[in-house]
């Protein structure tokens, strides 16, 4: 598989299903697929960027195995994890975008003893750091997305809401990532309050914390598509808008 050739900026995109990897993969020319494990890297170019494609599947080991694995053998320059998210934020619909400036892990959090017949808390659990594998491992809350990529993105946004090709709202927000789908409007309250959520994947976070421990940038970027705050039910559709804003902002970063 070639890496980059001619110096040529290598993108690696990652994305859990058919719907939200699909149409990156589709817009790849020159494509090669190199097989690993029951992981397929899709690699091809997009005008002058090379991307490296990668359906990883649902869930947090899935998404950080793939993470790895894209790393070790495409060895890009910058990872793209995106697809669709459930929206933990009142103000978000479906269609809305959420760039991550924040991603935090859900999944981990930390509860007081408490004696049998007391019940469950959920609203006094707190969240629990993880481990970020560096030379000096530490433990960290949250992770954040590339300033540089963050920029790129929201001057891509700005271009296709001018061209007319971006109907929802963007904002730069927090992404939870655990092996979870809330559907209870209570714990989606408590989330948000407990993480800052705006909304909740599967996926990004692990993703996130592999390419940290890497030192390769990364970017998040999810559509929403439900919210059980306003009661739209969930739309796979919507995982076009995620792909077609990652193919606009690819063509950015190869002008740049």
């Amino acid at each position: 598989m070639d890496g980059k050739p001619s110096g040529r900026l290598h993108a690696a995109v990652l994305g859990a299903m058919d719907c939200e990897i699909g149409r990156v993969m589709g817009a790849l020319s020159g494509a090669e697929t190199l097989r690993e494990g029951s992981w397929e890297l899709v690699t091809g170019d997009i005008g002058r960027v090379r991307v490296t494609a990668v359906r990883c599947g649902i869930g947090t080991a899935n998404a950080a195995a793939c993470a790895a694995l894209a790393l070790r053998e495409a060895k890009p320059d910058l990872l793209i994890i995106q697809g669709t998210a459930g929206a933990h934020s009142p103000e978000l619909r479906r269609g809305d975008l959420v760039l991550a400036e924040r991603l935090v892990n859900i999944g981990a959090y930390m509860s007081d003893p408490h004696p049998e017949g007391s019940g469950v808390r959920t609203s006094l659990w707190k969240p629990f750091e993880t481990e970020l594998m560096l030379a000096e491992p530490r433990s960290v809350y949250e992770l954040c997305s590339s300033d540089e990529l963050l920029a790129a993105a929201r001057g891509t946004a700005e271009v296709l809401r001018e061209e007319g090709r971006l109907s929802g709202r963007v904002i730069r927000g927090t992404v939870g990532s655990g092996d979870v789908w809330n559907r209870e409007i209570a714990r989606i309250a408590e989330l948000r309050r407990a993480y800052g959520t705006d909304c909740e994947d599967m996926e990004s976070y692990s993703a996130a914390q592999v390419c940290a421990s890497f030192g390769v940038p990364f970017l998040c970027v999810r559509v929403i598509s439900n919210s059980e705050l306003t009661g739209e039910e969930y739309e796979r559709e919507t995982a076009s808008a995620a792909q077609d804003f990652t193919l606009a902002l690819l063509g950015r970063l190869g002008r740049s």
